[in-house]
């Protein structure tokens, strides 16, 4: 994965404002388990159509998501997938507006995201 992407998009579920709930086929603690277990995490506004198509020139690779990169330096955490490790520290001087918008902590992750449920 491409590692681009600075700043978490307006739809991150790692932002703060992101509305409760919707993570498509994820829960908020099977997503926080998948981060915690050091694996990559796609910015979902990066993969074509839900990786329907093959990968080609066409379709460009998906970017690392900057919403879980920070998410993951909030907690001090370094990820042991290597290209998420760099992505991390390509991110660690982001500027703490942005850093703030990001969940610190994965309870706070999960507890924001089940909320709907409540």
């Amino acid at each position: 994965m491409k590692k681009d992407l600075t700043r978490p998009c307006c739809e991150c579920p790692f932002r703060k404002s992101h509305p409760p709930g919707w993570l498509g086929p994820w829960t908020p603690e099977s997503l926080a388990g998948h981060l915690k277990a050091g694996n990559d995490f796609a910015c979902h506004r990066t993969i074509p159509d839900d990786y329907k198509h093959e990968r080609d020139a066409n379709h460009p690779r998906p970017q690392h998501c900057a919403g879980a990169s920070i998410h993951l330096n909030n907690q001090f955490a370094v990820s042991r997938d290597r290209d998420t490790a760099d992505h991390q520290q390509l991110l660690e001087d982001v500027p703490n507006v942005v850093k703030n918008s990001v969940f610190k902590w994965s309870h706070e992750f999960v507890r924001h995201h089940n909320r709907e449920k409540a």
